[in-house]
């Protein structure tokens, strides 16, 4: 392995980085793919859905098709939405329908693990498992350098190993953002046989705090709760009876019966790089960039790094070391870092904007939602943008 040079290494077989790999699966390409540990599946043999699931955008499913991953997806482990809704509870609501697009849907809800199995099973590259010490650049390669002191070469790094990536850290990107006040509460329940509303997804905020209900396959949903850090940990520490009583309490308005099945908490970090690429490493999704998860949209910008990075390679597979120079990745810097920052400031102003009582912008927040709600035109772009076509 240390005398190989490869192409490319793509560092992180999650999501983004086992899509990464199916996309790259090349025979003119000569790739490695490395993760530090082995991906765990066995969350997948039971009928349950796991705790940690995605909303795949209409944009990002034709990409994943487009690259064989999602015929690869056991269907009765997905569900499509065709309806979207946003409310203040006891007030405005805006409902937004597949149909102002001419879709049968609007997206789609996956287990992380399984897109990311999916994914594997469509990658030819060679698949390590590594603990990586150091990466040089020296004499116009990138030296990767393991925990055995054995070692790789490549033209090229992709990085996407998450949020806290390794890679970034060792290279010294520039990374900028906060921690938000609230976390995230995560609950997998099974719904009772009463409940038939699994086409519909919803958001509705109240109290400087949101919930959200999103469906999943058979019967099953994941309900999500936006709140204080503190009072988030306080309930996850409830026992499952407990938190589904508190749950029960909360959702009322707006669900049928329900069991708690299993439940988390994570907190909610704002980062971007605004210079991604360097010399041939190019860090995608998480490790780019994570954003408020008020739309689901984090995974489907990931993908969009992802597509926009894979075509640019592709076109340069004749010279890859054409991309080892940051002047080749400057359109794709700009484009990325408009629909990043585009998306992310939304999702801020939406978070900043239901977190504060002021009676002026109660009433704002109100009447945009009631304007949103009465304007076709307005749903249409907002859902195009959404869908992520591209």
């Amino acid at each position: 392995m240390s005398n190989k040079i490869y192409d490319f290494v793509i560092i992180g077989a999650g999501m983004v980085g086992a899509c990464a790999a199916a996309a790259l699966s090349d025979p003119e390409l000569n790739g490695l793919l490395i993760d530090k540990s082995q991906p765990d599946f066995s969350s997948l043999d039971k009928d349950e859905p796991e705790l940690r699931v995605s909303s795949i955008s209409k944009g990002s499913i034709k990409w994943l098709t487009e690259q064989n991953i999602w015929q690869a997806l056991s269907t009765d482990r997905i569900n499509y939405y065709d309806k979207l809704s946003v409310d203040e509870k006891s007030a405005s609501q805006c409902v937004f329908d597949a149909d102002v697009i001419k879709s049968d849907y609007l997206g789609c809800f996956v287990e992380n693990s399984q897109l990311q199995q999916a994914a594997l099973t469509q990658n030819t590259l060679p698949f390590i498992i590594a603990d990586i010490c150091s990466i040089e650049f020296n004499q116009n390669l990138w030296e990767i350098r393991f925990a055995n002191d054995s070692q790789v070469k490549t033209k090229l790094i992709i990085a996407t190993d998450g949020a806290n990536s390794k890679t970034r850290t060792l290279l010294k990107f520039a990374k900028h953002g906060w921690q938000y006040p609230q976390s995230c509460y995560s609950a997998t329940v099974k719904m009772s046989d009463q409940e038939s509303n699994f086409n519909h997804t919803w958001q509705s905020f109240s109290n400087n705090q949101a919930i959200a209900y999103l469906p999943l396959q058979n019967q099953y949903a994941s309900l999500i709760l936006y709140k204080e850090k503190r009072q988030l940990e306080t309930l996850n520490q409830l026992t499952l009876l407990q938190q589904e009583s508190e749950l029960k309490t909360l959702f009322s308005h707006r669900i049928a019966d329900f069991k708690l099945i299993k439940s988390g908490h994570f907190p909610l970090t704002k980062m971007s790089i605004m210079q991604p690429v360097d010399r041939g490493v190019i860090l995608l999704g998480d490790a780019a960039h994570t954003i408020h998860p008020l739309a689901g949209q984090g995974v489907n910008l990931g993908i969009r790094d992802l597509a926009a990075c894979v075509d640019l390679i592709k076109s340069h597979k004749e010279n890859l070391s054409q991309l080892q120079t940051n002047t080749n990745w400057m359109s794709y810097c700009r484009k990325r870092n408009l629909d990043v920052q585009s998306m992310s400031a939304m999702m801020d102003l939406t978070y900043f904007s239901f977190n504060t009582n002021q009676p002026a912008i109660k009433w704002l927040r109100n009447k945009t939602l009631d304007l949103v709600n009465h304007t076709k035109l307005i749903k249409k772009l907002i859902l195009s943008a959404a869908s992520g076509e591209f």
